[in-house]
């Protein structure tokens, strides 16, 4: 939550949700359920424009600086999977993740303050 901020929804506490669930076309193991209230919002993200930061140390870092907890194994190698398809053009932090040895690697992942796995970008 950021600094000086109250906890926002995108609607009101209670509101019913609408979800949606398909199959990944390349993967038919894996459904996907999304929250189409919360697609469908009117929410948008406030950074540079009153957002207050994170932390209070680095009022310049959004939430999104925090990163995306992985599920579990698969979670991450999906993660990295797809991050390998992405080019400088699609993706802002495509120089600092790419390996720092030939054949390595992509650096895109890292473990939080409680030692759980998440994206670092």
């Amino acid at each position: 939550m950021p600094v000086g901020s109250a906890t926002m929804s995108e609607v009101k506490a209670g509101f019913a949700r609408d979800w949606v669930e398909f199959f990944d076309p390349n993967d038919e193991e894996t459904i996907f359920k999304c929250d189409l209230t919360w697609l469908t919002s009117y929410w948008t993200c406030i950074y540079g424009d009153g957002c207050q930061g994170v932390f209070k140390n680095q009022p310049n870092s959004g939430c999104c600086t925090e990163g995306a907890m992985y599920t579990d194994e698969d979670d991450e190698a999906r993660t990295v999977k797809a991050a390998a398809y992405l080019t400088p053009d699609m993706w802002q932090y495509y120089n600092e993740a790419r390996p720092k040895k030939p054949g390595g690697p992509l650096r895109i992942s890292e473990k939080d303050e409680d030692g759980e796995r998440k994206t670092s970008m």
